[in-house]
């Protein structure tokens, strides 16, 4: 079938290669489905207050996208996974409370391809969890005070929690390996996400 061994060698990296973009499509086909959430939270909202404000929250909820989608990429993702050293530099020290790098998906050059698709997962889960907030304040909340909470959350407490969570180097995180850092003997155990959002 093979003629020489460089064939054998080349049809391994090509499976090698499309196994890292199946995984890739995978994750953002995922990321698109939970985005969707954003519609059926619009609609549940819209179902929940009077006739008058249903375009307030119909604004809402897209401005929580955007704002999600913003504010995670400019500091989000440095205080949830920045400076981990799965992706960290020479020299980018970890920190077990927040993340300290990857500013705007910048460290010290262009992140590698995977980067994207992994941020634009976890930027629609904090969209998520800001529309969560939203139907708690639905006609509570004037609209400056809503916006300023996003932000608030999606930039800082949101990638917060995140890192304790999910990052290698964190004091909650049930993927620290270093059990002199980790809280308990597992660290946290999260199910698909949801102790999280």
């Amino acid at each position: 079938f093979f003629s020489t061994r460089s064939d054998c060698y080349i049809m391994a990296v090509t499976i090698d290669s499309l196994v890292i973009d199946m995984n890739q499509m995978w994750l953002i086909l995922c990321a698109v489905l939970v985005f969707f959430m954003q519609v059926g939270f619009t609609m549940l909202e819209c179902g929940s207050v009077r006739a008058k404000n249903i375009s307030n929250i119909i604004f809402k909820n897209v401005l929580d996208a955007v704002i999600a989608i913003l504010a995670y990429w400019i500091c989000g993702w440095a205080f949830a996974y920045g400076g981990d050293p799965a992706r960290a530099t020479s020299g980018t020290k970890t920190n077990a409370f927040i993340g300290s790098g990857e500013f705007c998906l910048v460290s010290s050059g262009a992140p590698e391809p995977a980067v994207y698709a992994s941020w634009f997962f976890q930027a629609v889960f904090a969209a998520t969890a800001i529309t969560i907030v939203s139907g708690a304040v639905a006609e509570r909340i004037t609209m400056q005070a809503y916006a300023a909470m996003a932000v608030f959350m999606c930039a800082f407490i949101y990638p917060v929690v995140v890192h304790w969570v999910w990052s290698a180097q964190s004091w909650l995180s049930a993927f620290n390996t270093d059990s002199a850092t980790r809280f308990g003997t597992n660290g946290m155990l999260d199910f698909a996400g949801s102790g999280v959002v």
